[in-house]
C-alpha cells in the first residue's frame, strides 16, 4: 500500500469512527483497529497486537469520552440530513427532559457533520428542518427552537449561527466535526 492510500484509509477510518459514535447503539471496535492494524484474508487476517502510538487511538479515546459525557449521543432522538455536497449530518437531541426511552435526561442537541469528499465542503441547516427519524413531539419541540450559538466538541472545521438561527459550516476534506447547539 502506498503512503497516499494509507493516509486515505486512515482518514476514512476516522470518518467511520465518528459516525459509529454518533449513531444510536453501542459502538464496537474490532481488535487492533485503534492501532490502525490492517488485515487481509487468512492466514494474514491479523498479526499479534502491537502498541504503535497511532493517532487513531487518541481519536477513539476522545470519541469514547465525548459519547460517555453526552446524554444526547447515548440516548437522544436521531435525525439524518445531507446536502448536495454530500455532507452528512447526524443530529442527536433530547428535548422536554426525556430521552428516547422516556427516561429523565438533560436537554441537549449534538450535531455530527461528516465530509467524505476529497475537498472541503460546506453545509447549512435550521433546526426546524430536521424531521427525519424524530417522533412527532420531538419534531414539534425542534420547530420551536432557534439556535443561538454552537460549541465545537471534537473534530476539524468551523461553523457559526447566523442572525436568523441558520447554522452554516465548512469541513475540510475527509474530516468530521461534532458540535453542541446552544438554544
Amino acid at each position: 500500500m502506498s503512503k497516499l492510500e494509507e493516509a486515505r484509509g486512515e482518514a476514512r477510518m476516522r470518518l467511520a469512527y465518528g459516525l459509529v459514535f454518533s449513531l444510536p447503539g453501542i459502538p464496537c471496535i474490532y481488535y487492533g483497529d485503534e492501532q490502525g492494524m490492517t488485515g487481509f484474508k487468512d492466514p494474514f487476517n491479523r498479526e499479534p497486537y502491537v502498541e504503535t502510538g497511532s493517532k487513531l487511538k487518541k481519536e477513539l479515546t476522545n470519541l469514547v469520552r465525548l459519547r460517555n459525557s453526552s446524554a444526547a449521543l447515548k440516548r437522544g432522538a436521531m435525525s439524518l440530513s445531507y446536502n448536495d455536497q454530500n455532507v452528512i449530518l447526524v443530529i442527536r437531541s433530547i428535548q422536554a427532559g426525556k430521552d428516547v426511552f422516556g427516561d429523565a435526561a438533560k436537554d441537549g442537541i449534538i450535531v455530527s457533520a461528516f465530509n467524505p469528499n476529497e475537498e472541503a465542503s460546506e453545509f447549512d441547516f435550521r433546526l426546524e428542518e430536521l424531521n427525519d427519524g424524530l417522533q412527532v413531539e420531538d419534531r414539534e419541540n425542534l420547530r420551536a427552537l432557534v439556535a443561538k450559538d454552537i460549541c465545537l466538541l471534537l473534530g476539524d472545521g468551523s461553523c457559526q449561527v447566523q442572525k436568523d438561527g441558520e447554522i452554516v459550516g465548512r469541513i475540510p476534506a475527509m474530516q468530521y466535526m461534532i458540535f453542541e447547539v446552544m438554544i
